[in-house]
């Protein structure tokens, strides 16, 4: 799989050495009434003085509000601000292919999201923005975990959030409705014609901040503490398949207790649950799946991009739509699909430990019943849906 770094890359090559990325797009600068803002913008951008780059650019479209051009410049600016430089996305996306190849093994989308939030230096201050930090216990270990804020509260709350926010707001009237959902409020403006040599530096910029926003949220959906390196409702997931039940005896000790293994499996769905949903507002899983698709749907408008670059940005967002195609015959909201992804691999060794004769065969079919319905609010599926093979070659046993 190609990743965005080997585009960035090349663009880097073809502008030569002497070049700047952003000048690909940013384009004839020299020829406006307002250059020499707009050089000093650049020269500040070049630097990675991120702030005073906006600055010049709000000054520059002041003077030319109806040329979007500062509105591109600043926005590039406005993301650095947010740690969504696109030559370090570039970089850190390169090095996710080369990990990837040389392990051999396709990653998922969980780790896809998880090593690509690493350069964002998020702090445990930025996590307090945008969610509550609780604890849960199982067999004795502590597992942390945040209850994220509604998407409005986080992106308020967050000044990164907010930067990136105002990316959109600002590039929204020059993205055409083929780059957008209609059924998210941030993609609903009035829009102004553009021509189309700036598409590709809008398209490219509408992307990369939803990406952006895709990795803060998951970096709460999937939180992971400082030196552990699998998010903690997998390794409470994890914990669960490979606890050892005792299924020796008539009255075995409660922590032991075959039964046991069917509540922790509720007790991890409720948890999920108050994780993954919000009472008030949109919640962040909902965000991220409109987060991807949208990307998937920039990243498609733009012709100058290598069909490698333009496969693997959209490989997350095809392998939920790929599950959300099934659940969407019983039913199931789209966000599900998203959660049930992201959970995957929970998901398939609680089954896979569930299909284990020592489990299944001292359970009553009950018991199974019962599991498997944890199991499936866990991945956020309705009880009478069927579990996508995608998730687990056990599937079929909750049918």
């Amino acid at each position: 799989m190609k990743l965005i770094g080997l585009f960035v890359l090349s663009l880097l090559v073809s502008c030569g050495a002497n070049s700047n990325f952003n000048g690909f797009f940013v384009t004839e600068v020299e020829e406006m009434s307002y250059e020499s803002l707009l050089e000093a913008a650049q020269a500040e951008y070049d630097l990675g003085n991120y702030e005073e780059a906006v600055n010049l650019s709000l000054e520059a479209e002041k003077q030319n509000p109806d040329d979007p051009e500062a509105v591109i410049l600043g926005a590039f600016a406005a993301l650095g601000n947010a740690n969504l430089d696109p030559v370090n996305i570039g970089k850190s996306l390169l090095q996710f292919q080369v990990d990837q190849e040389k392990s051999g093994v396709e990653k998922e989308t969980e780790d896809f999201l998880t090593d690509l939030q690493g350069l964002l230096g998020i702090t445990e201050a930025d996590l307090a923005q945008m969610g509550t930090r609780n604890t849960a216990v199982f067999d004795g270990v502590e597992y942390t975990y945040y209850a994220p804020k509604s998407s409005e509260d986080a992106r308020s709350s967050l000044d990164r959030l907010s930067r990136i926010k105002q990316v959109l707001d600002k590039m929204c009237v020059y993205v055409p409705a083929s780059s957008k959902i209609p059924t998210d409020t941030r993609h609903q403006c009035d829009i102004k014609n553009v021509s189309n040599n700036r598409q590709t530096s809008i398209q490219f910029l509408w992307a990369l901040a939803h990406l952006g926003e895709t990795l803060y949220f998951n970096s709460i959906l999937l939180f992971a503490p400082d030196g552990q390196e699998t998010p903690s409702l997998q390794a409470y997931g994890e914990a669960i398949a490979n606890k050892q039940y005792d299924t020796n005896g008539s009255t075995p000790s409660t922590d032991d207790d075959i039964v046991n293994f069917v509540s922790a499996i509720g007790s991890l769905a409720n948890l999920v649950d108050s994780v993954f949903s919000t009472t008030n507002g949109t919640p962040m899983i909902t965000s991220l799946l409109n987060n991807l698709d949208t990307a998937q749907l920039a990243i498609s408008e733009i012709p100058s991009v290598p069909e490698e670059f333009r496969n693997a940005i959209s490989q997350s967002s095809e392998k939920i739509n790929s599950i959300r195609d099934v659940l969407q015959q019983s039913g199931s909201a789209g966000d599900a699909a998203a959660r049930a992804d992201l959970l995957k691999s929970t998901g398939d060794k609680l089954l896979d430990k569930l299909s284990d004769s020592e489990v299944k065969d001292n359970l009553t079919p009950a018991q199974i019943d019962e599991a498997c319905s944890e199991i499936k609010k866990l991945l956020g599926l309705n009880p009478t849906d069927k579990i996508p093979s995608e998730i687990s070659n056990n599937a079929s046993q909750c049918d």
